[in-house]
């Protein structure tokens, strides 16, 4: 149990390892319950979740082999086989339909999947892997729910309501079709993925990915609001039927 708790966050800000103590325990089940929902707010449109959660596993495939977790690298490369016959029956053997329907119940057992491994990969003794590395690979879901939740709040309306102004909600009314906006978004998963592995391998200051990170959300949240003001705009009574 003690390598699936969250006990330090790494050096964020150049002070040295950021240790929870006490609050490692409550730390780690709010940030599993949040990565849980960030994960399940994701699955709007068909393949998309199985997608970019296949990349996020072979990231995490990769950093378990990295550091010789052999148990760890073995229980991923199953959830990555059974990520791959999913998206198998959802796109190359389908018709009209998926023949598969994740649901919540699969994508918040995904959701809990990946919280495992973040933590469990970041938290050993023996570990390479740093914890902002993480950041990197679950940037996409993160960015998302976290620009939700503070548009929500400056909106004055609940952040816990599910809506129709995620990323996926905005490509389609940009008229993005399905199998495009899953391959837009597995893109930038990957992209943002390696830039976190490529940052590990070269050991870069963890402070620095951090700041780049978030230099990096500031970024995303006004391109996302000025997108959202540019396609929305004067559709708000028919959004629910364009999305």
């Amino acid at each position: 149990w003690s390598n699936n708790i969250l006990h330090t966050f790494g050096d964020l800000i150049f002070l040295g390892n950021i240790n929870l103590g006490y609050l490692a325990i409550p730390v780690t089940a709010f940030a599993t319950v949040g990565s849980i929902n960030a994960v399940n707010m994701l699955d709007g449109v068909d393949g998309l979740l199985g997608s970019t959660a296949l990349i996020q596993f072979t990231f995490l495939a990769y950093l378990a082999r990295q550091s010789n977790f052999i148990a760890s690298y073995t229980m991923i490369s199953l959830l990555i086989a059974i990520l791959l016959a999913y998206l198998i029956f959802n796109f190359t053997l389908r018709k009209n339909a998926a023949r598969i329907f994740m649901g919540d119940a699969g994508s918040m057992f995904i959701g809990f999947c990946l919280t495992w491994f973040f933590i469990n990969l970041t938290q050993q003794d023996k570990t390479t892997v740093d914890p902002v590395t993480m950041l990197w690979i679950f940037a996409i879901p993160l960015f998302d729910t976290t620009w939700l939740l503070i548009k929500r709040t400056l909106q004055r309306t609940n952040p816990l309501t599910p809506g129709r102004d995620h990323l996926h909600h905005l490509l389609k009314l940009a008229g993005a079709s399905d199998i495009t906006i899953t391959i837009v978004v597995s893109i930038l998963t990957l992209l943002l993925g390696m830039i976190g592995i490529i940052a590990l391998n070269s050991k870069i200051d963890q402070s620095i990915q951090f700041l780049s990170f978030i230099l990096l959300f500031i970024i995303y949240c006004f391109v996302i609001n000025f997108s959202w003001q540019r396609f929305a705009e004067g559709l708000p009574s028919n959004l629910d039927k364009i999305i």
